[in-house]
């Protein structure tokens, strides 16, 4: 990752509470003496016994499944709001443009979880997103098609031993030359323009 310190985050607290704003995680998964497999997955992270861990479920048919038969650690990067700032709005704008992010990595070692585990997963992601009377919520999924999926689905768990972020915000630029790129990005309101604003805004 890009180590520029200006631009790393490492408090805790932060960063997790990124991966559940962003939990949808591209997971890298080594191969020996081949590409890595690398798939994106929503993940539920917690806090255990002063571990982070992140958990979250793979269909077996899947070449990543295969490949986390084989390899035990792995890398979760979750992204944030990005876009293109133009040196245009600099106060000095004779310098490069660039491109202002936010990523998390998280590096880990993975297991797979029993059937407990798997169900207790699905059902915390789902209701998440589902309020309880929605006729999506987990309690209102019939059970029988439940247990004809469960063969098909594998529960991992990743037990974090190194997070880290890189909120790459043009904290390097001067107080009023950052203003002017939130207001310019506010201004533009393309794609992820707001969100980056608002992060860059809440960046202290």
């Amino acid at each position: 990752m890009y180590n520029d310190p200006k631009f790393i985050v490492e408090d805790k607290a932060t960063l997790i509470s990124f991966i559940n704003e962003f939990p949808l995680g591209t997971i890298v998964i080594p191969v020996d003496e081949d590409y890595p497999e690398v798939s994106a997955i929503p993940f539920l992270v917690y806090v255990e016994d002063n571990t982070i861990v992140l958990r979250s479920h793979v269909m077996k048919h899947a070449s990543h499944y295969r490949a986390l038969l084989q390899q035990k650690k792995v890398t979760v990067l979750f992204h944030g709001p990005q876009s293109y700032v133009s040196a245009s709005w600099y106060k000095h704008p004779t310098q490069a443009s660039t491109w202002n992010y936010s990523l998390v990595q998280a590096q880990g070692t993975v297991n797979l979880t029993g059937e407990v585990g798997l169900i207790e997963n699905i059902k915390t992601l789902t209701n998440r997103f589902e309020q309880s009377d929605s006729p999506a919520a987990f309690d209102l999924i019939p059970r029988d098609y439940i247990d004809k999926m469960l063969p098909h689905i594998a529960g991992i768990e990743i037990r974090v031993s190194n997070l880290n972020g890189v909120f790459k915000l043009s904290q390097n630029k001067d107080d009023e030359t950052r203003m002017q790129i939130i207001e310019q990005l506010e201004r533009r309101s393309e794609g992820m323009d707001l969100a980056l604003a608002e992060l860059m805004r809440n960046m202290k």
